[in-house]
């Protein structure tokens, strides 16, 4: 999804934040069943949901959305 961090960066981030905001609340929102996400992509994401602790959470399903960069990988990916 053309993420410019890793896992890494954004759980130092969120640690560095909750330690000078003890009582920050850290959301988040995830979207599953991406193009070319793999079983493995799946259950790191949910191991970074653990890891993280969020206070809320939005998850929703992958669909694709005519003029975004992920449309076209509709085809690639899922033979339509």
């Amino acid at each position: 999804m053309n993420r410019t961090y890793t896992t890494a960066d954004y759980c130092r981030l969120v640690a560095k934040a909750r330690e000078a905001i003890p009582d920050i609340s850290v959301t988040t929102d995830i979207m599953w069943v991406f193009p070319g996400e793999t079983d493995e992509d799946f259950l790191g994401t949910l191991r970074l949901v653990e890891s993280v602790g969020f206070n809320a959470l939005f998850a929703y399903a992958y669909s694709p959305r005519e003029g975004t960069a992920s449309f076209s990988l509709e085809d690639e990916y899922r033979g339509k």
